[in-house]
């Protein structure tokens, strides 16, 4: 069957809109996948969480904070199940039975929502379809944009694709790593060899902070992790393993506090910046953090390596 059609069958999924059916399908589906999520990464897999502490901090302000406070997370994508797999180690399990206080994300069209069936358990799971190609104003980034009015927690991949991981790089333990910003309005372009962000997240945040002036602020925390494409391989056979191990490295200093103040500093005589300059500064500023996250958890997954290595 080809796509189903965004917004027909979703459009009624924000706030008061949300319908008894959706609320009620939503509330079995995220807590079920969340704890098949958490058994498979905890007790048939090993995991490592760097400043875990933070992520659990930024989300109990995040839903404590009356003012509806806006949150993004923001990770690396190297396997087809990172979402919702890596919720199983970072999330305790009173987050994973409130699909109230679950994350969105994004998910694409072509693959999860192809019919009726995948579009309802995807968006009772909190996911909603990016159509590739279809650029930065498609409709599914301005439901993005509502939910950040609407002072909700969504996970971006913005990488905008699961791109392999050269392991011989990775195995070093100070890499040099390659960077390039994505300067393409296109969502879907061609892979290139080096680490690509999309400029989706510099969309919404920009639309956000100067157009919302109830709270113009968004928080975005980033993290990184590894391991994830040896629990499901990007290669065939694409089947689940066990006794894998994954590292996850969460940003120490917390999350980054997107506003007027912080985008005036990112940037000089913003004024004067073309959107397209001000999407590519925003992204190259996050492809920094999102490279020197990589670096330390290569570190760590390294050097937990050697200690299991040395125990056998």
């Amino acid at each position: 069957m080809s796509s189903v059609e965004w917004p027909s069958l979703l459009s009624r999924l924000i706030a008061k809109e949300v319908n008894f059916k959706w609320r009620l399908g939503s509330k079995v589906i995220v807590p079920t996948v969340g704890l098949i999520s958490k058994l498979w990464m905890q007790c048939l897999n090993s995991s490592h969480v760097q400043n875990r502490v933070v992520l659990l901090d930024t989300l109990a302000k995040h839903y404590k904070n009356k003012d509806k406070r806006p949150l993004i997370t923001i990770s690396n994508h190297s396997s087809c199940l990172d979402d919702p797999l890596i919720w199983g180690v970072l999330i305790p399990m009173k987050w994973q039975l409130n699909a109230g206080r679950h994350r969105w994300s994004a998910a694409a069209q072509e693959i999860c929502f192809t019919n009726v069936l995948y579009s309802m358990f995807f968006a009772m799971g909190k996911t909603f379809p990016i159509i590739r190609g279809k650029g930065l104003y498609q409709p599914a980034m301005d439901y993005a944009l509502n939910l950040l009015k609407d002072g909700q927690w969504i996970h971006f991949f913005p990488e905008g694709k699961v791109v392999m991981r050269n392991k011989e790089i990775d195995s070093l333990r100070s890499p040099r790593l390659e960077t390039h910003v994505n300067v393409s309005e296109d969502i879907d372009c061609e892979v290139k060899p080096s680490y690509d962000l999309k400029w989706g997240l510099a969309r919404l945040l920009l639309d956000h902070v100067f157009n919302d002036n109830t709270y113009p602020e968004v928080e975005v925390l980033p993290f990184y992790h590894l391991g994830m494409d040896d629990i499901l391989p990007t290669q065939e056979p694409y089947i689940p393993r066990v006794n894998k191990r994954t590292t996850f490295y969460i940003r120490e200093d917390g999350p980054i506090v997107v506003n007027r103040n912080f985008l005036s500093e990112l940037m000089d005589d913003i004024s004067s910046l073309s959107s397209k300059d001000k999407r590519i500064k925003i992204m190259r500023f996050f492809e920094s953090e999102m490279n020197s996250l990589k670096v330390k958890a290569i570190e760590i997954h390294n050097n937990l390596e050697n200690i299991v290595n040395i125990k056998h």
